[in-house]
Protein backbone atom coordinates (compact mmCIF):
# COMPACT_ATOMS: atom_id res chain seq x y z
CA UNK A 1 0.00 0.00 0.00
CA UNK A 2 2.99 2.29 -0.50
CA UNK A 3 2.50 1.87 -4.27
CA UNK A 4 1.11 4.80 -6.32
CA UNK A 5 -2.69 4.68 -6.26
CA UNK A 6 -2.70 3.55 -10.04
CA UNK A 7 -0.55 0.69 -9.56
CA UNK A 8 -2.17 -0.94 -7.23
CA UNK A 9 -5.31 -0.38 -9.24
CA UNK A 10 -4.25 -2.20 -12.16
CA UNK A 11 -2.31 -5.05 -9.93
CA UNK A 12 -5.82 -5.84 -8.66
CA UNK A 13 -7.51 -5.44 -11.94
CA UNK A 14 -4.69 -7.71 -14.15
CA UNK A 15 -5.31 -11.18 -14.71
CA UNK A 16 -2.40 -13.79 -14.35
CA UNK A 17 -1.87 -15.26 -18.02
CA UNK A 18 0.67 -16.92 -20.23
CA UNK A 19 2.07 -14.07 -20.87
CA UNK A 20 3.53 -13.97 -17.04
CA UNK A 21 5.08 -17.22 -17.26
CA UNK A 22 8.23 -16.35 -17.33
CA UNK A 23 8.13 -13.89 -14.75
CA UNK A 24 6.40 -16.49 -12.59
CA UNK A 25 9.31 -18.99 -13.23
CA UNK A 26 11.79 -16.37 -12.38
CA UNK A 27 10.01 -15.50 -8.99
CA UNK A 28 11.40 -17.09 -5.85
CA UNK A 29 8.66 -19.58 -4.03
CA UNK A 30 8.20 -21.74 -1.75
CA UNK A 31 5.85 -24.85 -1.31
CA UNK A 32 4.55 -25.92 2.37
CA UNK A 33 2.61 -29.42 1.82
CA UNK A 34 4.13 -31.60 -0.78
CA UNK A 35 2.98 -35.26 0.46
CA UNK A 36 5.79 -37.21 -0.41
CA UNK A 37 3.92 -40.12 -1.93
CA UNK A 38 2.31 -38.07 -4.82
CA UNK A 39 4.61 -35.49 -5.36
CA UNK A 40 6.61 -36.33 -8.58
CA UNK A 41 5.30 -36.82 -12.82
CA UNK A 42 5.43 -40.05 -14.15
CA UNK A 43 8.58 -40.21 -15.51
CA UNK A 44 10.14 -39.72 -11.76
CA UNK A 45 7.83 -42.48 -10.69
CA UNK A 46 8.63 -44.68 -13.63
CA UNK A 47 12.61 -44.29 -12.39
CA UNK A 48 12.06 -44.86 -9.09
CA UNK A 49 10.00 -48.00 -10.13
CA UNK A 50 13.28 -49.18 -12.36
CA UNK A 51 15.19 -49.11 -9.58
CA UNK A 52 12.93 -51.76 -7.56
CA UNK A 53 12.66 -53.90 -10.63
CA UNK A 54 16.03 -53.90 -11.85
CA UNK A 55 16.05 -55.50 -8.27
CA UNK A 56 14.03 -58.15 -8.68
CA UNK A 57 15.06 -62.31 -9.42
CA UNK A 58 13.36 -63.36 -12.70
CA UNK A 59 10.92 -65.27 -10.25
CA UNK A 60 9.90 -62.49 -7.78
CA UNK A 61 9.66 -60.61 -11.38
CA UNK A 62 7.08 -63.18 -12.36
CA UNK A 63 5.69 -62.98 -9.10
CA UNK A 64 5.13 -59.23 -9.99
CA UNK A 65 3.87 -59.28 -13.12
CA UNK A 66 0.90 -62.18 -12.29
CA UNK A 67 -0.29 -59.83 -9.30
CA UNK A 68 -0.10 -56.78 -11.52
CA UNK A 69 -1.38 -58.53 -14.23
CA UNK A 70 -4.75 -58.98 -12.09
CA UNK A 71 -5.38 -55.48 -12.68
CA UNK A 72 -6.16 -55.89 -16.91
CA UNK A 73 -9.00 -57.59 -16.18
CA UNK A 74 -10.64 -54.58 -14.59
CA UNK A 75 -12.66 -51.96 -16.12
CA UNK A 76 -11.62 -48.30 -15.69
CA UNK A 77 -14.35 -47.18 -13.25
CA UNK A 78 -13.16 -49.99 -11.32
CA UNK A 79 -9.61 -49.48 -10.87
CA UNK A 80 -9.48 -46.51 -8.06
CA UNK A 81 -10.76 -49.16 -5.13
CA UNK A 82 -9.83 -52.53 -6.46
CA UNK A 83 -6.23 -51.90 -6.99
CA UNK A 84 -4.84 -51.53 -3.77
CA UNK A 85 -6.28 -54.92 -2.51
CA UNK A 86 -4.78 -56.63 -5.32
CA UNK A 87 -1.36 -55.10 -4.78
CA UNK A 88 -1.10 -54.38 -1.30
CA UNK A 89 1.01 -57.50 0.57
CA UNK A 90 4.91 -57.67 1.49
CA UNK A 91 6.04 -57.41 -1.69
CA UNK A 92 3.79 -54.23 -2.13
CA UNK A 93 7.07 -52.41 -3.86
CA UNK A 94 7.92 -54.98 -6.50
CA UNK A 95 4.27 -55.32 -7.61
CA UNK A 96 3.76 -51.57 -8.40
CA UNK A 97 7.07 -51.73 -10.29
CA UNK A 98 5.39 -54.34 -12.53
CA UNK A 99 2.42 -51.82 -12.84
CA UNK A 100 5.13 -49.37 -14.49
CA UNK A 101 6.18 -51.95 -16.78
CA UNK A 102 3.22 -52.81 -18.36
CA UNK A 103 0.62 -49.72 -18.44
CA UNK A 104 1.63 -46.78 -20.89
CA UNK A 105 1.79 -43.26 -19.64
CA UNK A 106 -1.38 -42.34 -20.83
CA UNK A 107 -3.23 -45.55 -19.32
CA UNK A 108 -2.00 -44.50 -16.02
CA UNK A 109 -2.76 -40.68 -16.05
CA UNK A 110 -6.41 -42.37 -17.07
CA UNK A 111 -6.64 -44.52 -13.88
CA UNK A 112 -4.65 -42.50 -11.47
CA UNK A 113 -5.73 -38.99 -11.92
CA UNK A 114 -8.96 -39.01 -13.81
CA UNK A 115 -11.04 -40.38 -10.95
CA UNK A 116 -9.58 -37.61 -8.75
CA UNK A 117 -10.91 -34.27 -10.74
CA UNK A 118 -12.33 -31.96 -9.73
CA UNK A 119 -10.97 -32.86 -6.28
CA UNK A 120 -12.87 -30.33 -4.61
CA UNK A 121 -15.87 -32.83 -5.59
CA UNK A 122 -14.86 -35.54 -4.71
CA UNK A 123 -16.76 -36.27 -1.46
CA UNK A 124 -20.13 -35.07 -3.42
CA UNK A 125 -19.21 -36.26 -6.76
CA UNK A 126 -17.29 -39.31 -6.69
CA UNK A 127 -18.95 -43.33 -5.40
CA UNK A 128 -15.59 -43.37 -3.46
CA UNK A 129 -15.91 -40.28 -1.98
CA UNK A 130 -12.29 -39.09 -0.23
CA UNK A 131 -11.11 -42.65 -0.96
CA UNK A 132 -10.37 -41.60 -4.49
CA UNK A 133 -8.32 -38.95 -3.71
CA UNK A 134 -5.86 -41.11 -1.42
CA UNK A 135 -5.99 -44.26 -3.46
CA UNK A 136 -3.83 -43.07 -6.63
CA UNK A 137 -1.05 -41.39 -3.59
CA UNK A 138 -0.14 -44.84 -3.03
CA UNK A 139 0.52 -45.98 -6.38
CA UNK A 140 2.46 -42.20 -7.08
CA UNK A 141 4.91 -42.97 -4.29
CA UNK A 142 3.96 -44.50 -1.14
CA UNK A 143 4.20 -48.39 -2.20
CA UNK A 144 7.56 -47.48 -4.26
CA UNK A 145 8.97 -45.81 -1.45
CA UNK A 146 8.84 -48.81 1.02
CA UNK A 147 11.91 -50.43 -1.07
CA UNK A 148 14.95 -48.80 -0.49
CA UNK A 149 16.51 -49.35 -3.67
CA UNK A 150 13.50 -46.47 -4.84
CA UNK A 151 14.44 -43.65 -2.28
CA UNK A 152 17.68 -42.15 -3.84
CA UNK A 153 15.97 -42.06 -7.37
CA UNK A 154 12.27 -40.56 -6.02
CA UNK A 155 14.23 -38.00 -3.78
CA UNK A 156 16.20 -36.79 -6.88
CA UNK A 157 12.68 -36.49 -8.91
CA UNK A 158 11.72 -34.28 -5.66
CA UNK A 159 14.40 -32.18 -6.04
CA UNK A 160 14.86 -31.74 -9.63
CA UNK A 161 10.80 -30.70 -9.62
CA UNK A 162 11.46 -27.93 -6.80
CA UNK A 163 14.27 -26.98 -9.12
CA UNK A 164 12.30 -26.97 -12.47
CA UNK A 165 9.54 -24.64 -10.40
CA UNK A 166 11.67 -21.95 -9.01
CA UNK A 167 11.74 -23.30 -5.61
CA UNK A 168 13.69 -22.00 -3.03
CA UNK A 169 12.02 -23.55 0.19
CA UNK A 170 10.09 -27.03 -0.07
CA UNK A 171 8.49 -28.24 3.04
CA UNK A 172 8.06 -31.83 2.48
CA UNK A 173 5.57 -34.51 4.59
CA UNK A 174 5.59 -38.21 5.11
CA UNK A 175 5.23 -41.05 7.46
CA UNK A 176 8.32 -42.57 8.00
CA UNK A 177 6.98 -45.38 10.03
CA UNK A 178 4.63 -46.59 6.66
CA UNK A 179 8.13 -46.83 4.69
CA UNK A 180 10.44 -48.41 7.22
CA UNK A 181 8.39 -50.03 9.98
CA UNK A 182 11.22 -51.80 11.21
CA UNK A 183 14.07 -48.47 11.09
CA UNK A 184 12.08 -45.23 10.72
CA UNK A 185 15.28 -43.27 11.38
CA UNK A 186 16.74 -45.26 8.80
CA UNK A 187 14.22 -44.17 6.11
CA UNK A 188 14.96 -40.72 6.64
CA UNK A 189 18.75 -41.21 6.43
CA UNK A 190 17.94 -42.69 3.11
CA UNK A 191 16.01 -39.34 2.37
CA UNK A 192 18.42 -37.25 3.17
CA UNK A 193 21.16 -38.72 1.20
CA UNK A 194 18.86 -38.88 -1.99
CA UNK A 195 18.66 -35.46 -1.70
CA UNK A 196 22.46 -35.01 -0.82
CA UNK A 197 23.03 -37.01 -4.21
CA UNK A 198 20.79 -34.89 -6.31
CA UNK A 199 21.80 -31.42 -5.01
CA UNK A 200 25.62 -32.27 -5.92
CA UNK A 201 25.51 -32.05 -9.87
CA UNK A 202 23.48 -29.05 -9.42
CA UNK A 203 24.19 -26.85 -6.54
CA UNK A 204 27.67 -27.54 -5.19
CA UNK A 205 28.46 -23.78 -3.84
CA UNK A 206 25.09 -23.95 -1.95
CA UNK A 207 21.35 -25.39 -1.86
CA UNK A 208 19.19 -23.86 -4.52
CA UNK A 209 16.02 -25.05 -2.82
CA UNK A 210 16.01 -25.81 1.35
CA UNK A 211 14.40 -28.76 2.02
CA UNK A 212 12.94 -29.87 4.83
CA UNK A 213 11.00 -32.26 6.57
CA UNK A 214 7.23 -32.79 7.99
CA UNK A 215 6.45 -35.92 10.21
CA UNK A 216 2.82 -37.22 9.67
CA UNK A 217 0.66 -38.83 12.23
CA UNK A 218 -2.07 -40.96 10.77
CA UNK A 219 -5.15 -40.02 12.62
CA UNK A 220 -6.66 -43.41 11.95
CA UNK A 221 -3.60 -45.54 13.39
CA UNK A 222 -3.92 -44.35 17.13
CA UNK A 223 -2.21 -46.91 18.45
CA UNK A 224 0.78 -45.73 16.74
CA UNK A 225 0.70 -42.54 18.59
CA UNK A 226 3.26 -43.39 21.54
CA UNK A 227 5.48 -45.06 18.40
CA UNK A 228 5.70 -41.20 16.10
CA UNK A 229 5.78 -39.66 19.56
CA UNK A 230 9.01 -41.37 20.23
CA UNK A 231 10.11 -41.53 16.28
CA UNK A 232 9.08 -37.62 16.30
CA UNK A 233 11.39 -36.92 19.17
CA UNK A 234 14.38 -39.01 18.56
CA UNK A 235 14.45 -37.99 14.30
CA UNK A 236 14.16 -34.00 16.33
CA UNK A 237 17.58 -34.83 17.48
CA UNK A 238 18.95 -36.86 14.41
CA UNK A 239 18.07 -34.79 11.65
CA UNK A 240 17.91 -30.89 13.80
CA UNK A 241 17.91 -29.14 10.21
CA UNK A 242 15.88 -31.58 8.19
CA UNK A 243 12.84 -32.47 10.40
CA UNK A 244 11.28 -29.18 11.25
CA UNK A 245 7.16 -30.66 12.45
CA UNK A 246 4.50 -32.87 12.86
CA UNK A 247 0.86 -32.85 11.38
CA UNK A 248 -2.19 -35.27 11.37
CA UNK A 249 -3.13 -36.75 8.10
CA UNK A 250 -5.68 -39.10 7.16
Amino acid sequence: YRLPPAVIATLRAERIGPEHGDLLQRLPKAELHSHLGGMIDLPGQRQAAEAVWESGTAQMRRRWQETAGLLESRTKDRWPDQWPGLLAGDERAGNVAAVFQRWSDEELEERLFSPTEPRQALVAGHPLGFAAYELPGELCGSALLTNPLAIAPYAAACYNSCIAQGLRRAEWRGSPLKYDREDPLRFLQRLCDGIKAARAPLDPEGPLCEVVFILIADRRRPEWMPEFARLACAAARAFPDFVVGIDLAG
